[in-house]
């Protein structure tokens, strides 16, 4: 084995670097591979090899690579890792159009376009965005439905025909046609309860009207589908005031007559309609 030893190379000329057509090996007296040093410490791989020369064919290291300044790389196509990438102060996308993808063939992506809008899009099943691990807050299947949910439960959901509503919905106010309100048919004396609030109630029998279960704004519609007179009745501990009156009283409703009862506050209620007396 041959050795050169030398404190620096330059060309034949002295007017410059040697170029090394062949790529460079360095290894120490026993022929395995050591680290090197190029340009005053700008390149150190220690325990590392090169795997082609530093013109053209790359370079591989099977050590650690550290960079303290700025990694410029505008000519490069692609970044590849086998692992896991760490971006310890973020990512940063600086123009517009470019998508962020997940996925092996993009079925993830996120992007800001030159209109200023910014969308994520999914291109396979259904998305779901979690506010906790294992809790969907809400979900979009492709073309269908649209849910948002509350600790978990389904509570808005777009259907073909609009949308449905899970419990309460509260508004400052609706404008629109609205809807028809529910209809429940009873055949025996019926006392009103919890949740009949905004519904009809068609019967032929008495209906009792309670105390402690309606608030203010409460409003319950009675039909009187029979041939002959009912009674709306005055509950213990209720006031059943007669619309236009201060008569506080069991009502008779007419035959085929509609009694509208409203509170309008705690206890007290007002029954107005037709047919009613």
């Amino acid at each position: 084995m041959s050795r050169v030893r030398s404190d620096k190379f330059t060309n034949r000329a002295a007017t410059g670097p040697c170029t090394f057509t062949d790529g460079l090996a360095v290894t120490d007296t026993s022929g395995v591979a050591i680290g090197v040093t190029i340009g005053n410490g700008g390149i150190v791989a220690v325990g590392g090899s090169f795997g082609g020369t530093l013109i053209g064919a790359g370079a591989s290291f099977s050590g650690n690579v550290t960079v303290g300044g700025t990694l410029t790389y505008e000519d490069v196509t692609n970044v590849d890792s086998t692992g896991i990438v760490t971006a310890k102060l973020g990512v940063k996308v600086p123009v517009d159009n470019i998508t962020v993808a997940v996925g092996p063939s993009d079925e993830l992506s996120l992007w800001h376009s030159d209109t200023s809008h910014s969308y994520i899009q999914n291109t396979t099943g259904t998305l779901y965005i979690r506010s906790k691990s294992d809790e969907t807050a809400m979900s979009i299947v492709p073309d269908g439905k649209v849910d948002l949910r509350y600790d978990g439960s389904v509570k808005v959901e777009t259907q073909t025909g609009g949308a449905a509503v899970t419990g309460i919905l509260t508004a400052t106010s609706l404008s629109g046609r609205h809807g028809n309100i529910e209809a429940v048919t009873k055949s025996t004396s019926y006392t009103l309860v919890s949740g009949d609030e905004g519904k009809m109630i068609i019967t032929d029998s008495e209906v009792i009207v309670p105390e402690n279960i309606f608030a203010a704004g409460d409003v319950i519609t009675v039909v009187n589908s029979s041939g002959s007179s009912i009674n709306v009745t005055k509950g213990t501990g209720i006031n059943l005031y007669t619309i236009g009156s201060s008569t506080n009283a069991t009502v008779a409703l007419a035959e085929k007559g509609i009694a509208i009862i409203t509170c309008f506050s705690g206890n007290d209620f007002i029954v107005g309609g037709g047919g009613v007396s």
